[in-house]
């Protein structure tokens, strides 16, 4: 999808966090972008069940944080204002 690198020069997306609840089948996700590419809009291309699909959020001091809930793993994708394309296999 986007290459399948979690990080490069510009910068790199891990996942900080996870919360699960006895009981609950979705998963809390807190993901994290940072490094020096990462400078006004992030968009985060999720798997095609979410609506919307993508998710733009605008990085302060050189990071975002992003929260989502999610049933299952599956591959995310980022993108950079300055093109950089990350991708992030949440099943590994």
């Amino acid at each position: 999808m986007f290459g399948g690198q979690s990080s490069s020069t510009s910068g790199s997306v891990y996942l900080k966090s996870f919360d699960e609840k006895p009981g609950i089948e979705f998963l809390m996700l807190n993901l994290v972008v940072e490094g020096i590419g990462v400078q006004g809009p992030v968009v985060f291309h999720l798997h095609p069940t979410f609506l919307p699909v993508t998710q733009r959020i605008f990085a302060t001091g050189r990071s975002v944080n992003f929260n989502c809930y999610a049933w299952g793993a599956f591959a995310l994708g980022v993108e950079f204002a300055d093109g950089t394309r990350l991708e992030l296999d949440l099943a590994k």
